[in-house]
């Protein structure tokens, strides 16, 4: 997206699991869109991160970047979505045949 970024690799417990952040300083954002990033010492905003443990691997990557948002209310829904069915962590387990 055109930013410079930095990285930084963070272990976050007791199983050395860790957090690998590319991040900016780049965005000046408020301090209270940045509480994930300051409890792990980030000075700006992730634009990607991957934890990696043992068992599996999770990568996160921002697409977009926009400055400015039109409606808020329409950003984030705490709506339960249609069609969502709950599952326990066994049932998620077996479909990914581990």
């Amino acid at each position: 997206m055109g930013y410079t970024c930095k990285k930084a690799v963070v272990y976050v417990d007791e199983e050395n699991a860790e957090v690998t952040f590319w991040y900016t300083e780049d965005v000046n954002v408020s301090e209270a869109y940045l509480v994930d990033n300051t409890k792990y010492g980030i000075p700006g905003i992730a634009l990607e991160y991957a934890i990696e443990q043992p068992e599996m691997t999770m990568q996160f990557i921002a697409t977009s970047f926009e400055k400015s948002i039109d409606n808020e209310k329409e950003l984030f829904s705490l709506e339960i979505p249609e069609g969502y069915t709950e599952k326990s962590f066994e049932e998620i387990s077996n479909m990914s045949g581990q």
